[in-house]
């Protein structure tokens, strides 16, 4: 990392029941601490600035996941993928899990997100139908997250249609009318 830093605030993902990918079940309120050195996707505890970033680890479309606000300590090993455009993630020696985030919770951070931000959010997490009503409403006007909507929860093959002359904005009110 180029800044001294004590701590980094963050989200990290995790199996239903506070379970890693490795089978390991953490606590709300307690400090891990892993051996050796921080090595992202090798060795740490792995935490994303972002908490849509944290999804690219789980599968949390197709099945339920936890996320968590997190603090993670020195030393840190910090990642960039330039060509996915993930950013701000690290891999931390010590880490404490302070707030288990509720559904309601995660659909607030996800509506505070950036068009860019919420639409890497909906590619990874399944929304109910309420949420999906929600978030229709908010960006009925928008064709890039409205597509995006479309794509996830009603037509795999809105893209290809499009560009064989398929009228958007006609499947776009199709899709929006059958949510009403």
């Amino acid at each position: 990392m180029n800044k001294e830093v004590n701590e980094i605030h963050g989200f990290k993902c995790f199996n239903k029941g506070l379970t890693t990918r490795y089978n390991d079940k953490l606590e709300i309120g307690k400090i891990y601490e892993s051996n050796g050195t921080p090595i992202f996707q090798h060795n740490g505890f792995h935490i994303c600035e972002r908490m849509e970033d944290t999804l690219r680890y789980f599968d949390a479309f197709d099945g339920e996941v936890d996320i968590c606000r997190v603090i993670g300590y020195p030393p840190f090993h910090d990642y960039y993928d330039e060509y996915y455009g993930y950013y701000d993630m690290y891999s931390c020696q010590k880490i404490l899990l302070t707030e288990l985030l509720t559904r309601d919770e995660i659909i607030k951070e996800a509506d505070k997100m950036n068009e860019l931000r919420f639409r890497r959010f909906l590619s990874l997490y399944r929304l109910n139908d309420d949420e999906l009503r929600m978030f229709v409403k908010k960006y009925k006007d928008n064709q890039y997250v409205l597509s995006h909507l479309i794509y996830f929860y009603a037509d795999k093959n809105i893209y290809k249609k499009i560009s064989e002359g398929e009228s958007y904005e006609k499947m776009a009110k199709k899709f929006v009318k059958k949510l009403k």
